[in-house]
């Protein structure tokens, strides 16, 4: 296993300008093995070790014993030791966001702080086919088939040329202790089925699946990092003032010019675009279409031999709405002749203080007439597909114990109307500039 170290640092130069190495130790089999393993190459390459544990707070006493092994193993080595727990689960709900990712979040939040140089994390070869089966079963490109890289920033992964199996008869070999984390030995997670099921299958086919994997890994790394930088080179000649020149854009490689897309996209907005606005986007740089939808209000387009990026205009649609109110005969003729009557309008008698129309808020909550549910009036804009430029000025109207009614959306489950109804208040709603529009829809 050290041999392998060695080998990794020789392709990508790991420790050359490494001061400080802080290893991120879990207290699992190839953490420790990593620590254990740097604790003895620190003299030879000159950097000193440190380790930092985070608790992510969510396998309770289990996760306070791998704190405290943890602790006790770093003393054991005379290793300086960072540790901090946190409220993922807490974190996930606030932030809307898995489990998974927020657990990862927090953790490299808390390394960021920690570490004074570099951050050595125990990802293996074994891990690396794992995150290559996974991303080209969800579908990705060669950035994703390359596999987990090496290193990025200050985070290095000295490990990423040892299998599993190597790791652990280093494990035996020193007589180290370790923890298991509970939730990796079951199936509950796709990661864990390519794991448990998948790669044991690969190596019954062949038995060196894994160290091929990581030769091709290595190689596409390879051709990866070389493709970055033409891309990045011509993204720079390019640029100009958060636009970028489309001149003789054709004429380069698909290689490059969608990398440069990419580059483009992340420069102006912050995020990576998916492979469909990727190709979108190249279609109007070569000129098939002249623009094309990104997010909600923004689109890309060909502004005189310039890609931008432009915010759209909407129509700002204002609407109209009456209220009359009718008995239930004179209701129930109009809703023979147009059955979504029904969807504008509640029952007069069951109407709580006063009616007044309210100012949209998309966290209001209203259960509506025959559902057996209450949800956000953003989910129900959603669901019904209301265009975002009708949204914001959309009739809403409560009583004293909230909405009632929504334009195309419908009333609320306790006004609605039933065979007790004797009066009918009906909303009338006309968009400006638009015909009369009765009912939901």
């Amino acid at each position: 296993m050290i041999k392998k170290i060695i080998e990794a640092n020789s392709l990508y130069d790991f420790f050359s300008d490494a001061k400080d190495v802080t290893v991120a130790l879990s207290g699992g089999a190839d953490s420790v093995a990593l620590l254990y393993a740097l604790n003895s190459l620190k003299k030879e390459y000159g950097f000193e070790l440190y380790a930092a544990h985070y608790n992510h707070g969510i396998r309770g006493k289990e996760a306070d014993k791998d704190q405290e092994f943890a602790e006790n193993f770093c003393k054991s080595l005379n290793i300086p030791f960072f540790t901090e727990k946190g409220d993922v689960i807490n974190f996930a709900r606030e932030t809307k966001q898995s489990l998974e990712l927020s657990a990862r979040k927090m953790r490299y939040d808390f390394l960021s702080r920690v570490a004074k140089g570099k951050i050595a994390t125990a990802h293996t070869a074994s891990d690396n086919i794992e995150t290559i089966i996974f991303n080209l079963a969800r579908g990705t490109s060669l950035n994703g088939i390359k596999g987990i890289p090496p290193k990025r920033d200050n985070i290095i992964r000295p490990l990423i040329l040892c299998s599993r199996d190597e790791i652990e008869d280093y494990i035996k070999e020193n007589n180290l202790s370790f923890v298991t984390d509970s939730t990796n030995l079951t199936d509950d997670c796709s990661r864990n089925i390519i794991r448990h099921k998948i790669v044991p299958i690969l190596k019954d086919i062949n038995s060196a699946c894994i160290q091929n994997a990581t030769r091709l890994s290595v190689l596409l790394n390879e051709d990866n990092d070389y493709l970055k930088l033409q891309a990045e080179k011509e993204f720079k000649d390019r640029l100009k003032n958060n636009a970028l020149s489309l001149k003789d854009f054709d004429k380069l490689s698909l290689a490059i010019s969608k990398r440069v897309i990419i580059l483009f996209y992340k420069c102006v907005l912050g995020t990576e675009p998916d492979n469909y606005h990727t190709e979108k986007l190249y279609d109007v740089c070569t000129g098939k279409i002249k623009r094309t939808s990104i997010v909600e209000n923004i689109c890309g387009e060909n502004k005189h031999g310039f890609l931008v990026f432009s915010k759209i205009k909407e129509p700002n649609v204002v609407f109209k709405t009456d209220a009359e109110i009718i008995s239930i005969e004179n209701f129930n003729k109009g809703k023979n002749v147009h059955e979504l009557f029904l969807n504008s309008a509640i029952d007069y008698d069951k109407i709580i203080g006063e009616i007044r129309k309210v100012e949209k808020n998309s966290s209001d909550l209203i259960k509506l007439a025959n559902s057996n549910s209450t949800k956000t009036l953003k989910k129900l804009f959603t669901e019904k597909k209301i265009p975002i430029c009708e949204r914001k000025n959309l009739p809403v109207f409560a009583d004293d114990n909230g909405i009632i009614w929504c334009y195309k959306v419908g009333s609320a489950d306790r006004v609605k109307i039933d065979k007790s109804t004797k009066t009918v208040l009906y909303f009338k709603t006309e968009k400006t500039g638009e015909n009369i529009n009765y009912g939901n829809y």
